[in-house]
């Protein structure tokens, strides 16, 4: 991406390209980082490479998150909220 995108924009939005350049972004970022990973970075480089590949998964996680739900919001009634669905499953392992 190029420009700013605002992912809360975004949300309200029924513009599947740009939803998808964000998603795209991200794990661009996701694939840079584990390449990285993989050729091989001194100890120092690793802790720092592998907070960013934590961030970047957040990143995707949060960006799901984000437009199921208010995918779910503008869906007719009786519709599942993924959100929802993820709370429920994690309650029920504990």
């Amino acid at each position: 991406m190029e420009e700013f995108v605002s992912v809360f924009d975004l949300t309200n939005s029924d513009d599947a390209t740009a939803k998808k350049a964000v998603r795209d972004e991200v794990a661009t970022i996701q694939f840079t980082v584990r390449r990285a990973m993989d050729q091989g970075l001194s100890p120092e480089e690793m802790k720092v490479a592998e907070k960013l590949r934590d961030a970047a998964n957040a990143a995707s996680e949060v960006l799901d998150d984000l437009f199921a739900v208010f995918q779910a919001a503008i869906t007719p009634a009786g519709a599942s909220c993924i959100l929802c669905s993820r709370a429920a499953h994690e309650f029920s392992k504990s």
